[in-house]
């Protein structure tokens, strides 16, 4: 059971807010890479990622595979947010789709600009859609919450005791584990610990 209310990022438009997360460790491949450094804007769902020393050959395919698939937040592919235009897949071209029959040279320029002034409302639809899919996060994750909080010195998590209480539902720790004569270490840990990743130890 989650301890807090659910936090959300507020966004406002493309390219404001970004995730960052480093991915792996993936199975061996060429280009002496195991890891992948990930980007994602959080408004339009468009992903970068860099490889780290090792990654996998297909990253390519499975970037293209997240830029031009419909995100459950926006309803709208992440390639659409970005460019304002609809992605043209190798298969439309492979098998000649309509939109690729029916494309001409001449029409481009309008179309283009067309698709330009609209872009500006699919990202506000984006938005509010958005909206709506963080309060229905947060609404769903309110009624499982369990409230609870640790005081000082009371609570104990196995070799583990608060030390600090930092506000925001986050405590640091002190190891008291003992040392070689029976004595407490009380040496505090380098981290500060959320709420959610404790539990009480009971003797």
């Amino acid at each position: 059971m989650p301890g807090l209310a659910l936090k959300t990022i507020p966004l406002t438009w493309p390219f404001a807010v970004w995730g960052m997360d480093m991915v792996g460790k993936f199975k061996t491949a060429p280009g002496v890479y195991t890891h992948l450094l990930v980007a994602v804007d959080k408004f339009t769902k468009w992903v970068e990622a860099k490889p780290i020393k090792k990654c996998d050959e297909e990253l390519p395919s499975v970037l293209w595979g997240i830029r031009t698939t419909p995100n459950r937040s926006t309803g709208f592919m992440p390639f659409f947010l970005v460019y304002g235009a609809e992605a043209i897949m190798p298969t439309d071209i492979a098998y000649d789709s309509p939109q690729v029959a029916n494309y001409a040279e001449e029409e481009n320029e309008h179309a283009r600009q067309d698709g330009i002034d609209l872009l500006n409302e699919a990202r506000d639809l984006a938005l509010s859609r958005i909206a709506i899919y963080q309060q229905n996060l947060r609404r769903y994750h309110s009624r499982r919450i369990h409230g609870r909080s640790f005081k000082k010195a009371t609570s104990s998590f196995g070799p583990f005791a608060v030390s600090r209480a930092l506000g925001n539902n986050a405590y640091y720790l002190t190891d008291v584990h003992k040392d070689d004569k029976g004595e407490p270490l009380t040496r505090e840990v380098e981290r500060p610990w959320n709420i959610n990743l404790l539990r009480r130890f009971y003797t």
